[in-house]
């Protein structure tokens, strides 16, 4: 039985168009490939548990094996019980808008639980960092406000380059499909959700 996680950043429930076509990924990708169990964690739309002074201390002392107060066991342990998810999936999909440029608060504190050294990723001081989930499948979702079709516009996006950085540094196989213009009028939007869709499609069909 294959595992499907999906990450869901946006807020914005039925009224997302990253949610929307991460929906219909998923049904098409589901009926091409019976058997798969799906496990959604709304990252947006539910409080994640705090990764703060205590996960930040836990997080250096288990590097070191020291003993971990009760404050920082129970931040550690959630983080780990975020990790154990995403390393018993399959396939990750992260469905995300684009806020201010970037990914919203709630999917960076995802990340920030999960990417942890010893679980995501390994560091030797020679050989400096290896992936630790390499291989793994992931597809990334993305809806954007604008049209980033210009060096300029490029320029300031700084979403989709983290995402790829992100998915080659744990050595992912990845996909990124976008749909740009969600706020640029409804001819856009037309355009490009139905190229999101088309690339979705083949996606589900042959990943």
């Amino acid at each position: 039985m294959e595992n499907l996680l999906h990450i869901a950043a946006s807020p914005r429930l039925e009224r997302s168009h990253s949610r929307k076509l991460a929906a219909e990924f998923i049904a098409s990708y589901m009926e091409h490939h019976p058997g798969c169990r799906l496990t959604e964690f709304n990252v947006g739309a539910v409080e994640q548990t705090r990764f703060g002074a205590a996960g930040a201390a836990a997080k250096f002392k288990s590097l070191r094996n020291q003993e971990l107060t009760p404050p920082e066991r129970r931040e550690w342990d959630d983080a780990r019980a975020c990790f154990e998810q995403w390393k018993a999936a399959d396939l990750l999909i992260v469905s995300t808008p684009m806020w201010n440029f970037s990914m919203p608060y709630h999917l960076k504190q995802w990340i920030d639980h999960v990417m942890q050294p010893g679980w995501s990723f390994g560091y030797d001081p020679e050989k400096g960092y290896s992936p630790l989930l390499a291989g793994k499948k992931a597809v990334f979702i993305c809806a954007c406000g604008s049209v980033y079709d210009t060096p300029e516009a490029q320029g300031v996006d700084f979403l989709r380059p983290y995402l790829r950085t992100w998915a080659g540094f744990h050595g992912l196989d990845f996909r990124l499909v976008s749909v740009e213009g969600t706020n640029a009028g409804s001819e856009i939007l037309a355009v490009n959700e139905a190229a999101a869709r088309a690339k979705l499609a083949e996606l589900a069909r042959g990943l």
